[in-house]
């Protein structure tokens, strides 16, 4: 499911800033949160099967856009990062994103859609 958001993400970023001269800042955020609803939809159906309800949807996505704010700060400091010294974001988008792939695989699978949802601590 990654490989398909990711594709929307980057697509929709180039096309943004090649194509319509988008400022790349705001063409990265834009195509970022395009390819991030794809995958948070592809990641809760498909890949962990995670449980339904909406208890459990309004917890998933509410870490998940913790976690998409961590990552869509990651991805603009390494993307602008790299355009300082003249790399393009056809280059430094997939290194951002290879670099938090991981990091977020784990977070899904072990947080955000995890097959138990946490216990409630006792209150009273």
């Amino acid at each position: 499911m990654g490989v398909i958001s990711f594709a929307i993400d980057f697509g929709l970023l180039l096309i943004l800033q090649k194509g319509f001269g988008v400022q790349l800042t705001l063409a990265t955020t834009l195509a970022y949160l395009v390819g991030l609803l794809v995958n948070f939809t592809l990641n809760k159906i498909w890949t962990f099967e995670a449980p339904k309800g909406k208890k459990q949807s309004s917890r998933q996505a509410f870490q998940y856009g913790l976690l998409v704010a961590v990552n869509l700060v990651l991805t603009n400091i390494i993307v602008g990062a790299a355009e300082a010294i003249a790399i393009g974001p056809e280059l430094s988008k997939p290194v951002a994103t290879g670099s938090i792939m991981v990091l977020n695989y784990i977070v899904y699978n072990r947080i955000i859609f995890r097959a138990t949802p946490p216990v409630e601590p006792f209150a009273g």
